[in-house]
């Protein structure tokens, strides 16, 4: 299929969605497409979507060199990630501007270590240094081991 017409079949689809009272959550989960491309198209007209694939079919591709290399990294990484953690670096690279796709298979890696593993959440207590004022919780006294849990562990290691 014509990459032109695939595109303008997003649109209209997103389009179509949007007047069947979807939201732009149930959009992107359906389509797995971008949250920011989603909020694009439905702010254009067909008449300004049409220019800007006009623009970028004229724009100077600088990465044509790269590209088979960076396809076949890009596949690699998709191929071996659920859509939704997709969708979420890829949201992230957008953000940030980032190109690269060795760095986008880091962010990949990164968001796939957090979904495995259990993100410890610490709670930063702030001292103002300039009035010497203190955050509610600041004094907060951390838990503490009873003498008898080192007495123990002291005996069974003298014992050994």
């Amino acid at each position: 299929m014509n990459v032109y017409l695939a595109k303008f079949m997003m649109y209209y689809k997103i389009q179509q969605m949007h007047r069947d009272a979807c939201s732009i959550s149930q959009i992107i989960h359906y389509l797995i497409v971008n949250r920011r491309a989603v909020k694009i198209y439905l702010a254009m007209s067909e008449q300004e979507y049409e220019n800007l694939l006009i623009q970028q079919s004229e724009r100077i591709k600088e990465l044509i060199p790269y590209e088979s290399f960076i396809k076949e990294r890009l596949e690699q990484t998709l191929q071996t990630t659920e859509p939704a953690l997709t969708n979420k670096a890829l949201d992230y690279v957008i953000d940030n501007k980032i190109t690269s796709a060795l760095d986008f298979k880091a962010i990949v890696t990164r968001y796939r270590q957090e979904d495995t593993t259990e993100v410890c959440q610490t709670k930063i207590i702030r001292l103002n240094p300039l009035n010497g004022t203190l955050a509610d919780g600041a004094l907060v006294q951390p838990d503490k081991s009873q003498i008898e849990d080192y007495q123990s562990i002291f005996n069974n290691n003298n014992h050994s």
